[in-house]
C-alpha cells in the first residue's frame, strides 16, 4: 500500500451518524426568545446540562442553542465514550 492511501476510504464523520435515520435540520433562529436558561452548545456537555436542569427544574423553559448538528463535532468523534478507562485503565 501506498504511502497516504491507507486511510483514502475514511470519512471524516462521526461514526454514530450512519447508524441514526437522517433528519431534517432546523431552520436557524430568526426571533427572539425567552427562557429561563439558554445552553449554548449541543455536545455531551450541554445536553446533559439540558437533562440535568430539567430534573432539577420540571416547569423551567430550557433551550439548546447549536449552530449545527448535535452531537456533531468533537462529541460525535468520540464514539460515545466518556470513561477514563479507554486509554488511561480503570480508576481507583
Amino acid at each position: 500500500m501506498k504511502s497516504g492511501t491507507k486511510f483514502a476510504y475514511a470519512k471524516p464523520a462521526p461514526f454514530w451518524f450512519g447508524t441514526v435515520p437522517e433528519t431534517i435540520l432546523c431552520a436557524p433562529a430568526c426571533t427572539d426568545a425567552t427562557c429561563d436558561l439558554a445552553i449554548v452548545g449541543g455536545d455531551f456537555t450541554g445536553l446533559w446540562s439540558a437533562l440535568k436542569a430539567r430534573e432539577r427544574h420540571p416547569d423551567a423553559a430550557i433551550v439548546v442553542l447549536e449552530g449545527k448538528r448535535c452531537g456533531q463535532d468533537a462529541s460525535g468523534r468520540s464514539g460515545g465514550f466518556c470513561a477514563p478507562s479507554i486509554s488511561h485503565g480503570v480508576s481507583d
